[in-house]
Order: C-alpha cells, then structure tokens, then sequence
C-alpha cells in the first residue's frame, strides 16, 4: 500500500456494510428506540412538572390545609369525648386534647416545616438530610400518638400490636430527636421537637397497662 492510498477517503453505502459486522439495528427497530427515548424523557419531565405544581399548591394553602386539619381533630375530640353509654362532657374532652393536642401542634409543625422548605443547603447536603428524615419520623411518631385514640379498642384487644405501636413509636421519637441533635442547624427545629413525644408515649403505655390488666 502506497503512503498516498494510506490516507484517501473511501466512499461506499451504509445499506453494503455487511449486518454481522455492524452493531447497528434495522429501521424500524431505530425508529422504535428513538420513540421510547423520547416517551421516557417525556414522562419524567410530566412527573416533576406534576410534583412541582402540587408542591406549589401546598406553599399556596398550606395555611388553609393546616387550619382544615386543626377543625377536624378539635371535631374529632368533641365526638369522642364521652365514657360508652353517657353524654358529652367538657372534663372528657379537655382529658383528651391534653393528651394528643401537644403531639397533633408536633405535626401539624412538622407538616409546615416540610412544606415550607423548598431546598436544602447544597454544601451541607448530608446534615441537611439528616435533620429532613429526623422531621418524617418525628411526624410519624405524632402521627401514631393521635392514632391511637381511634383505634384505643383495637390496640388493646390485641396484646402484641399495643408493644409494637408503643415501641414503635418511642424509637422513632428517639430517632427522630437524634437526626435533629446531627441535622443542619437551619432545618433541626422541628426534629428537635420530637423529644417532647417521648412523656406523652409513656403516659399512653401506662394508660394500655392499665386498660389492658383490667
């Protein structure tokens, strides 16, 4: 081979390049994983288009979402504050805000805070997560407390589900108040809380005891 046949250009057809020697695949199979390129990146983008426009709605009326929530738990209280087979009275229902109105204020906080921040400090993304998850089981902690007022007679018919909610609940109250102790000082408040649950947990294990061993 000659220096100047070295380096001239070759010119021939795609459709003459033998199939087994190329990686390349039919027409209509390019066109097919072209189209499904485009229909993935077409379906995330409509996912967090979505996601964004939900998030804004709650910044939007995340006051009128926590004002309906309050109206519902205060009417929940009114209705259940009464001993099977008597009237309301007001001494039931200040018995019962005592306590879970402390635990539904930790959540309804929770809810705010997780509403309210739109991102997390980029160089500081790991304290910054830290303190986010310690604010999910925080939330879920209170979540469990409140709970346990509808489903009193559930929990303690059934010995074994009574410890696990119990004990659920206290080690995602402690968990949660560790991840705010390790979180990002602007985003640890709320995680922070969670420590108030704990009392409120203890009293509601003494009150099953109770329920339970009459």
């Amino acid at each position: 081979m000659s220096e100047k046949s070295y380096g001239k250009r070759v010119e021939m057809p795609v459709d003459s390049i033998s199939k087994a020697h190329t990686w390349l695949p039919d027409g209509p199979l390019a066109c097919g994983v072209q189209n499904c390129g485009c229909k993935q990146a077409s379906g995330a983008h409509s996912a967090v288009a979505q996601d964004a426009k939900m998030e804004i709605w709650l910044r939007r009326h995340r006051g009128l979402l926590v004002a309906a929530l309050a109206v519902a738990f205060l009417g929940y209280l009114v209705w259940e504050a009464h001993t099977p087979g008597e009237a309301r009275t007001m001494p039931d229902f200040l018995f019962l805000l005592a306590l879970t109105g402390v635990p539904f204020l930790i959540f309804l906080y929770n809810l705010w805070s997780r509403i309210t921040w739109s991102e997390v400090a980029a160089e500081d993304s790991r304290r910054s997560g830290l303190a986010i998850q310690g604010l999910a089981l925080g939330g879920a902690s209170a979540a469990m407390l409140i709970l346990l007022l509808p489903l009193w007679s559930f929990v303690i018919e059934h010995e074994k589900v009574a410890v696990f909610w119990v004990g659920a609940g206290v080690l995602m109250a402690a968990a949660a108040t560790v991840c705010g102790i390790a979180g990002a000082p602007r985003l640890r408040r709320a995680a922070l809380l969670s420590v108030i649950l704990l009392p409120f947990w203890l009293f509601a294990a003494g009150l099953l005891l109770k329920a339970v061993m009459d």
